[in-house]
């Protein structure tokens, strides 16, 4: 598990260093104080630079175009890094624990000659790069990432980071993620087939549902008519069964972060990426769930058992959690699951921004008492 962690040149950050993590983490601040950033930050880490997760981010913020010449997608790598303007072979974006460079990810800006293999594993400094000058005068040459971790190096070119190949060779994956705006059903469908033949995980997450509807079963099917599945829910009482989706959005939130919950303990931490780098050890492996925004579609009255559920199941099985949220019943109801589970160590991270950059601000669970009963804004 990250007990701490350091953020340098990437993206909204040019440094940030956060002391102390917990088992479950909620990080608030204004809008543009990075908290999105952090969360890219901390999946980037515990994916090892993949360039699958690479292409995603920058697919998100729209920053991999379609030239109408080409028809084929670029990748503004330059976008990863912070002020957006690095200069090849010096420059990098270095993620890791505070107190460990030996487990720390550097990525650098650098280019390669065309015809090169877009993956090589070679001992760190000795890719096959090329200098900015000779890029500029050779039409051969391209952008790429040197990706360095536990003294090893890859030099990833920006097709693999674009997503053509990185999609073509099933790269990627990466802790378990859910966006502002739900993840893909299909995703939770495959969350599904991992958790449902545990009988454990399954009442665990129809159990999450029941502060907002008195659910019984759940079970996934084939959508009719249509292609992929959709799950479906019986009452208590009832005989029928309804679209899990009839319920609102925040029934379908809840549901997603409890499979992600289960999902995440279950599959462990060697993902393609990682075993074809053969970096497995240079990490601090943990099951991990990223979630942004947090309290989307949820009522405020049932946050409290929100988070309840998320310091259970988080000590139960495993999981390090981090969130982001900027709403005032989310972090009450944060307080309250933290001072109920001790054990479960909840952290919460205020992010400030300043000319000097971006500092955190750390909460623990006896500080957020004293901040929700006085009702001090820290988001």
């Amino acid at each position: 598990m990250l007990t701490s962690f350091e953020v340098h040149g990437f993206r909204a950050f040019s440094q940030l260093t956060i002391e102390r993590l917990g088992r479950v983490n909620l990080i608030v601040g204004k809008n543009n104080s990075g908290k999105s950033s952090l969360l890219e930050a901390l999946r980037v880490y515990r994916t090892a630079g993949s360039p699958f997760v690479l292409g995603e981010i920058l697919r998100a913020h729209d920053e991999v175009l379609n030239p109408s010449d080409m028809g084929l997608e670029v990748a503004q790598l330059a976008a990863l890094f912070h002020g957006r303007n690095p200069r090849p072979f010096s420059d990098k974006i270095s993620l890791g624990p505070k107190s460990a460079p030996q487990q720390r990810l550097v990525l650098r800006p650098v280019f390669v000659r065309d015809g090169l293999n877009p993956i090589r594993s070679q001992p760190a400094g000795t890719s096959e790069e090329v200098t900015e000058e000779a890029a500029a005068a050779d039409p051969n040459v391209r952008a790429a990432l040197s990706i360095e971790l536990g003294g090893r190096e890859m030099c990833v070119d920006a097709d693999m980071i674009s997503g053509r190949r990185s999609r073509m060779t099933g790269l990627g994956q990466g802790p378990t993620w859910i966006s502002a705006t739900g993840a893909d059903n299909e995703l939770v469908s495959r969350w599904w087939d991992v958790i449902v033949l545990n009988p454990e995980s399954e009442n665990r997450v129809v159990k999450c549902l029941r502060p907002i509807a008195p659910v019984e079963r759940m079970t996934l099917v084939e959508r009719p008519e249509r292609r992929g599945r959709m799950f479906m829910v019986r009452l208590k009482g009832e005989t029928g069964s309804t679209p899990l989706r009839s319920f609102g959005d925040g029934m379908a939130r809840m549901f997603q972060i409890a499979i992600a919950m289960e999902f995440a303990s279950r599959t462990g931490f060697v993902w393609a990426w990682m075993s074809q780098w053969s970096i497995g050890e240079s990490l601090p492996l943990a099951p991990t769930l990223l979630l942004d925004e947090a309290e989307n579609g949820i009522h405020y009255s049932v946050l409290a058992d929100f988070w309840r559920f998320v310091f259970k199941v988080a000590q139960q099985n495993g999981v390090q959690v981090f969130a982001t949220s900027h709403s005032w019943d989310c972090i009450e109801g944060f307080q309250v699951a933290a001072s109920e589970n001790s054990a479960a160590d909840g952290v919460l991270i205020r992010l400030e921004r300043h000319d000097q950059g971006t500092k955190a601000v750390l909460f623990d669970a006896d500080e957020l008492r004293i901040v929700s009963r006085d009702e001090i804004e820290v988001r």
